[in-house]
């Protein structure tokens, strides 16, 4: 591979619109990796809600860029489908329950099958990645960012159902992302506003916010996004999306998978590296 496509196979941006055609070039003249499909990309019917021909569709125009650039591999073709309150793929589609419903059942086998059955749904619409499940541990209401998008605020309860939705997303051929490492359910800022900082030790970290990576990575989960958290334990004052410290804890766990980074256009990164210069680091 040439430098220039090396460094387009790091990338996978969002872009403006319903229309692909535009997104489709620039996979093919950069050597994208793939798209992520945020609110504002999903064609909607007469309705108001979206428009599977024409989101399959879509999705199908990109792939067949990725295609045509002459990668042997497919390309990624992602979403934030959590269920709940982050879901971009609303009604026709499945309205599926935010997370810490799941810790509320307890069943582990229901939450395998629920993630199995989610991803078969956005798989058939072309997906091929969802940036889910969360695998923070909240600490309830202190907790601005994550509260009920996470599966649990009981560290190997959360483990447990993280890794059984991930293992069940794949089943039906969908990457699952894990997020946010290291951890942001027990941190009081919102990274989409600033930039949070953890305080804890690592010690902290292992007993509480690690330990549902820790099971995701141990079942198998092929993709960890990490989250924009300042660690100082790790390395003062950096995201640990940034972080090399931040990635050698993930790699110490035995990951070996593909790290991606929360957006690169949020506040907790744009307020101390304006403009694209965060993303040579990332």
């Amino acid at each position: 591979m040439s430098v220039e496509e090396k460094a387009g196979q790091v990338l996978m941006p969002v872009y403006s619109g319903t229309d692909p055609e535009a997104q489709a070039a620039t996979i093919e003249r950069l050597h994208l990796a793939g798209s992520i499909i945020m609110g504002d990309n999903i064609p909607l019917d007469a309705r108001g809600q979206a428009d599977v021909a024409a989101m399959t569709a879509v999705n199908a125009r990109l792939a067949q860029a990725t295609r045509a650039d002459g990668r042997p591999w497919p390309g990624l073709i992602g979403v934030d489908q959590e269920g709940g309150i982050v879901a971009r793929l609303g009604a026709p589609l499945t309205e599926w329950p935010t997370a810490l419903s799941y810790g509320a059942a307890g069943d582990v086998p229901l939450t395998k099958n629920a993630g199995r059955a989610l991803a078969a749904e956005i798989a058939s619409l072309g997906f091929t990645v969802d940036f889910a499940p969360d695998a923070d541990v909240t600490i309830g209401p202190a907790d601005p960012t994550i509260g009920a998008r996470s599966m649990s605020g009981n560290p190997d309860q959360a483990g447990a159902l993280a890794a059984a939705f991930s293992q069940g997303m794949q089943e039906a051929g969908v990457l699952p992302a894990v997020k946010h490492f290291p951890g942001h359910g027990s941190v009081t800022v919102d990274s989409h506003l600033d930039l949070p900082v953890q305080p804890a030790t690592i010690a902290d970290l292992e007993a509480r916010d690690w330990k549902p990576f820790r099971a995701a990575i141990a079942a198998g989960a092929p993709m960890v996004m990490t989250g924009h958290i300042a660690v100082p334990a790790l390395e003062p004052g950096v995201p640990a999306s940034l972080s090399g410290p931040a990635y050698a804890a993930l790699r110490g766990m035995g990951f070996n998978g593909v790290a991606v980074t929360d957006a690169l256009n949020m506040a907790a990164v744009q307020k101390q590296y304006p403009g694209g210069s965060a993303a040579p680091t990332a």
